[in-house]
């Protein structure tokens, strides 16, 4: 009966996941916050500091440059994403008073890892203008509903405990039964604890 429970429980936790995964692919993520870059600063400059429990999505963007100069976003960690950086866009490379306009208002695959930050990066100290469209997605929630699933089943296991008399099944007026020797046998109400959870 346990078992049953517990894969109807983990079904549920494992479908609400693969819908937020699908819906982040599909678009449907809307982003609600932005980051503005005005400034001529060579190297990385940090657009949204990253947090440890939630990652990004990016949706549309607008990078523009008043000289020559090649712009990029990026994500990392340490001093202005200086470790571990990655591209998430091309280097568009940019002549006085061009730039480029991303318009879309849902994600489509551009994507920050939780605990890294979002940068802006070029390669000259021209000046440029930067706005970022994005979404933070924590991960708390799902660990929150694994939680709630461990206690689950062990309140599950120590109902289930407290019907079992001495040698047996009983309690509560229900007469004591001979468990098997194994222990094992969920469908007689006999078992240990320890199995019962898989520890």
């Amino acid at each position: 009966m346990m078992r049953r429970v517990a894969a109807v429980l983990l079904g549920f936790l494992l479908l609400g996941a693969t819908c937020e995964l699908a819906q982040a692919q599909s678009g449907g993520v809307q982003c609600n916050r932005k980051a503005t870059y005005d400034a001529s600063t060579n190297g990385s400059t940090v657009l949204v500091a990253g947090q440890s429990n939630q990652s990004m999505e990016l949706c549309g963007f607008v990078l523009f440059s008043g000289g020559t100069v090649n712009v990029k976003l990026v994500y990392g960690t340490g001093t202005a994403c200086d470790t571990g950086t990655t591209d998430i866009t091309p280097a568009f490379q940019f002549v006085a008073q061009t730039g480029v306009v991303d318009p879309s208002q849902g994600s489509r695959g551009l994507f920050v890892p939780r605990g890294n930050d979002l940068c802006i990066n070029a390669s000259a100290g021209v000046a440029a203008q930067a706005i970022v469209y994005y979404a933070r997605r924590s991960t708390v929630r799902w660990v929150a509903a694994a939680l709630t699933l461990a206690a689950v089943l062990t309140g599950i296991a120590h109902a289930q405990l407290s019907t079992t008399g001495a040698g047996g099944k009983g309690g509560s007026g229900i007469p004591a039964v001979a468990c098997p020797a194994d222990g094992l046998d969920f469908q007689d109400g006999c078992g240990t604890t320890q199995f019962m959870l898989g520890l």
